[in-house]
């Protein structure tokens, strides 16, 4: 004679259980693995971040005095950040810490990406006061980024582990002092 449906419903629910608890869960991937992982991430993420920096890094020096240089120079990185914030989407942190970390990082590169395409627009129009303001925007975003970066070296000490030196390396020059805005 079969069980009755209850009984059938809690053997199915126990065995749920034991199912579900056979999964790691977000709590149970421990923060030191979640920054370990997402440290080496950031290796393959770091090419293209030392491009962007480095192309950044030529249109400040030339002070973005020669619009044709800064267009050239910048407009393929338009392309190409957009590219690279899809692929920082695409990771998922599995622990709260680590994943807000994250998300600022991805907005400092989305700020990043905003301030490039409002260098290359003020630089084609000739409006040089807008030039100026992306360049500023540029800045702030970099700080994001860069503020980022030792919030994740802080992180990674606090779990025990030594910082690899990627996020040294994606972190931008910092502005010369008294360096002007573009006129």
């Amino acid at each position: 004679m079969p069980p009755p449906s209850h009984t059938w419903c809690l053997l199915l629910a126990a065995l749920c259980c034991v199912l579900l608890s056979a999964c790691p869960s977000s709590q149970e991937y421990s923060i030191q693995d979640d920054i370990q992982h997402y440290l080496e991430k950031k290796q393959d993420w770091l090419t293209t971040e030392n491009q962007m920096n480095a192309a950044i890094e030529i249109v400040r020096r030339d002070h973005f005095v020669h619009d044709d240089l800064t267009i050239n120079v910048l407009t393929p990185f338009i392309v190409l950040s957009q590219e690279h914030i899809r692929q920082l989407e695409a990771y998922q942190p599995r622990t709260p810490p680590v994943l807000n970390i994250h998300q600022q990082y991805i907005e400092g590169w989305r700020a990043q990406q905003f301030a490039i395409a409002a260098a290359v627009d003020a630089a084609e129009r000739q409006d040089y006061v807008q030039l100026s303001s992306a360049n500023n925007d540029l800045f702030q975003a970099q700080q994001v980024i860069v503020n980022t970066n030792a919030s994740l070296n802080q992180l990674a000490e606090r779990a025990g582990l030594s910082p690899s030196g990627s996020a040294e390396q994606t972190q931008p020059a910092p502005p010369p002092s008294g360096e002007a805005a573009p006129q």
